[in-house]
């Protein structure tokens, strides 16, 4: 009879009364979890963003969360009530428990979701296997940013590397991985190298100022050094 009220709800789109249905079922049947899954996509529905994760996190703590749509659900309410470092945790062990799919778009979310927790090692990590499974260098250019500016320059050369090799990006994010790499080789004494980034990265117009800038403090240290 509840499943036929309910039905009834969602039929004439009555969706609070759905959801306070849903409440009573759940007080009776606690242990079937496609309750609480829909429970929290009407709160969602309803724009009741905290309603619909507190449902599902505590679906998720008693154990009852295990398809990749649930999961990922979870994660997404976590971010858009900005909780980035839930949502990474929860996707993350849902990666390695094998019930998410190790795809590059879910390694990304990942790493998108440490990046803003500010769990940097984390987001490096979760990045890296975004980039192995990329056909582009997209991925890479974003790892090659976050170590530039952690100074980790061994680390950047190797992913601006394959972020150039792998291809695939807009003009300007090309500009910007010679940018980066030139930036890497300095800091790392390969001059000539630097010297041949900055040229190219001088061809496009988001990078042509910065990589003029370069090019100039280059010419400076040289002259510096040979003084």
């Amino acid at each position: 009879w509840y499943q036929l009220k309910l039905a009834s709800h969602y039929e004439m789109e009555q969706y609070p009364q759905a959801a306070q249905t849903l409440e009573t079922i759940i007080s009776r049947w606690p242990d079937k979890k496609v309750y609480w899954v829909q429970l929290s996509q009407i709160y969602y529905k309803l724009k009741q963003e905290e309603k619909a994760l507190a449902v599902m996190a505590l679906a998720y703590r008693r154990g009852m969360l295990d398809k990749q749509s649930d999961i990922t659900f979870l994660s997404s309410l976590y971010s858009n009530v900005d909780v980035p470092y839930k949502a990474a945790n929860v996707l993350e062990k849902g990666i390695n428990d094998g019930v998410v799919e190790p795809t590059k778009n879910y390694w990304t979310v990942v790493a998108d979701s440490w990046y803003a927790a500010e769990e940097l090692e984390k987001s490096l990590a979760a990045y890296e296997k975004a980039g192995k499974a990329s056909q582009d260098g997209k991925i890479d250019l974003r790892r090659g940013y976050i170590l530039v500016d952690l100074e980790r320059w061994p680390e950047a050369l190797a992913a601006l590397n394959a972020a150039l090799e792998k291809g695939g990006m807009r003009q300007e994010k090309v500009g910007e991985a010679y940018l980066l790499r030139g930036m890497a080789r300095f800091n790392l004494g390969r001059f000539d190298g630097a010297s041949a980034d900055w040229g190219k990265a001088r061809r496009y117009d988001g990078t042509k100022d910065a990589a003029q800038q370069w090019i100039n403090h280059l010419q400076e240290e040289r002259r510096r050094k040979t003084s």
